[in-house]
Order: C-alpha cells, then sequence, then structure tokens
C-alpha cells in the first residue's frame, strides 16, 4: 500500500504544474516545523532540477523525503536536500567534463586527418620546366631514376607522408600521374634538376604566403617552414650522388 509521501510523488508525475504545492505537502508531512522561509529556501535549490522530466520530478522529491519515516526532523529534511542538490550538481560537472573531453578528442582527430590531406598549395611558380630524370629514394630505401615534371613545392602532408614537411608536386611520368614527392627523398641531382628545385629569397616569400594560413592555423613557425625549404634545397644540391639504382621498383 503506497504512503501518503508516494501518492504525493505520484500525483506531482501526472501533474507537473502542482509540483511546488504538492512538494510543500509533502515536506511538512516529514516535517512539521518546516517553515515558509526554509521551504523557500529548498525550492531555490530545488526548482531548476524539477524542470526536465517527471522521473526527475518524482526522484528529488523522494531523494530527501522517506516515504517510510514520517518522523524526520527539519534538520535532516535540509540536510537531505543539501546532500541531493550537491550530488545531482556534481554528476553535471561530470557530464559536462566528459563532454568537453570528448570534444576535445573529436577535434584532434578531426585535425590529425585533415593532415592526411592536401593543407595547402602554393601559387603556381612563376617559372616551368621540362621534364628531368632524378634519383628518388622511396620509403623502403630503394633508389631509382624517375622522369618527372616539377610543378609547385608545397608543405603539409598527405597519406603517405603524414608529419608535415616540403613536398615537391610533380608529373611522375613512370607512373603516369601527378604526385607528391618529400624533398628530403631526393639525392644530389643534376644541374637541370638543380634548376627546377631551387628557389629565390622571392619565390620562397611566394610559397609562404601561399601557405601561410595554413602555417598560422597549425601552429607552425613560419621562420622553420622556410628554413626546412632552404635546408632541403642546400641538401639536394650538396648532398654526395647516390650509387647505381639500387632497385628499379621503387615506389
Amino acid at each position: 500500500m503506497k504512503s501518503s509521501c508516494e501518492t504525493v510523488a505520484t500525483e506531482i508525475a501526472l501533474d507537473p504544474n502542482g509540483i511546488i504545492a504538492a512538494v510543500r505537502e509533502c515536506a511538512r508531512m516529514t516535517a512539521p516545523d518546516l517553515t515558509d522561509s526554509e521551504f523557500d529556501a529548498l525550492r531555490v535549490k530545488l526548482d531548476p532540477l524539477f524542470i526536465n522530466t517527471k522521473h526527475q520530478m518524482e526522484r528529488a522529491i523522494r531523494a530527501y523525503l522517506s516515504a517510510a519515516k514520517f518522523t524526520a526532523s527539519r534538520k535532516q529534511v535540509l540536510e537531505d536536500v543539501a546532500r541531493w542538490h550537491d550530488a545531482e550538481a556534481e554528476r553535471k560537472r561530470t557530464v559536462a567534463v566528459r563532454n568537453k573531453r570528448l570534444e576535445a578528442q573529436i577535434a584532434t582527430h578531426e585535425v590529425s586527418a585533415a593532415r592526411f590531406r592536401v593543407l595547402a598549395a602554393a601559387p603556381e611558380p612563376a617559372y616551368s620546366c621540362p621534364p628531368v630524370m632524378v634519383l628518388y629514394t622511396n620509403y623502403r630505401g630503394e633508389t631509382s631514376e624517375r622522369t618527372i615534371t616539377p610543378i609547385r613545392p608545397w608543405f603539409g602532408s598527405t597519406e603517405w607522408h603524414p608529419e608535415p614537411q616540403w613536398l615537391l608536386r610533380a608529373y611522375d611520368h613512370n607512373k603516369g600521374a601527378e604526385r607528391d614527392f618529400a624533398l628530403k627523398d631526393f639525392g644530389r641531382q643534376g644541374p637541370s634538376v638543380a634548376r627546377a628545385l631551387s628557389l629565390e629569397d622571392w619565390q620562397l616569400d611566394q610559397l609562404l604566403t601561399g601557405v601561410k594560413s595554413q602555417v598560422n592555423h597549425n601552429g607552425w613557425e613560419e621562420p622553420y617552414v622556410r628554413n626546412r625549404l632552404r635546408f632541403e634545397l642546400e641538401r639536394i644540391l650538396s648532398a654526395p650522388a647516390p650509387s647505381a639504382p639500387a632497385s628499379e621498383g621503387a615506389e
């Protein structure tokens, strides 16, 4: 058989508009000496927590009114309400922290995914280059001759080169398609290739202008990006020439 307090809770679930009167009645049944001012203080704490669902309304009442006990003191009622309120507030804080953590993880994954795509394309260079023969070392350490037509260098990453670095977009005549080669994977080249890959300061500036938004967005330091390209170009021009190609099947 339901107690009076359980009956009131059921009525509240059916009549959300009568919640304040029902809570007051149930509170006074539990603690007859509860004053209006003390009840109002409880209501201030409880009202924001009553507005979502009928289940929450009923749970809120049951949290601080013991249906089996009608001898609770005023102090007990106040303490129960305060304890429930604090627990609910802590739950909401925990949920908020978890949601923020998930949002941060999602954002991190989105940034990581973006780095597997072309991040930026520099403007077309102000010079053209005929097809040239180059020596290229693939990720397996195999060096082979490739015939390419350089298109433009750019800073970013791809699926095959996930770390942000300087890449060379070029048409690979061996594969019959455009590809992005890592500049660091070129060995010492002949004069024609050196001219194709070497850039003057104004051309470096032009490239940096083309990737500036991505440099800022990803937190890359502009001097680092510029110096890294200069380093790669100088290495291409000064590195010892590799021996005969180790494999004709280099990717």
